[in-house]
């Protein structure tokens, strides 16, 4: 009943939470490792993420040090939907499976972008 429905969300909880924690390392080491070849100005991680797309227009290392994370970042977040994936068949009964299409696995467009949503959404469910 009731108990069990507790269990259930405070579990899910730990599961968003511990998404966060992921995507966050995730981008922290991205913006760390894009400051080394960039010339980047903005503060905020949406302006710094499009600063990004813009200097990778004008110059090669940019360019080659973005699409590197766009890959790497792909590659995680399969592995993330899947590992999340995995935990919701085996703690949520039914058809209300977790899913994070569009922000995390193949369905992802443009990897860093995404797990950036991905982490403001989950930051403010989590909060």
């Amino acid at each position: 009943g009731v108990r069990e429905a507790l269990d259930l969300v405070l579990s899910i909880q730990g599961l968003l939470e511990m998404i966060v924690d992921v995507v966050g390392s995730w981008l922290d080491n991205f913006r760390s490792d894009m400051l080394e070849v960039s010339k980047a100005r903005a503060l905020s991680n949406t302006g710094f993420i499009k600063d990004m797309d813009k200097q990778a227009s004008k110059s090669l290392v940019v360019k080659e040090r973005l699409d590197s994370w766009q890959e790497l970042l792909q590659q995680k977040s399969i592995n993330l939907a899947q590992a999340a994936k995995e935990w919701s068949e085996r703690h949520v009964d039914g058809a209300t499976h977790l899913t994070f299409r569009g922000f995390l696995g193949l369905s992802v467009i443009n990897p860093v972008a995404d797990a950036y949503e991905l982490l403001v959404r989950l930051r403010h469910l989590v909060a």
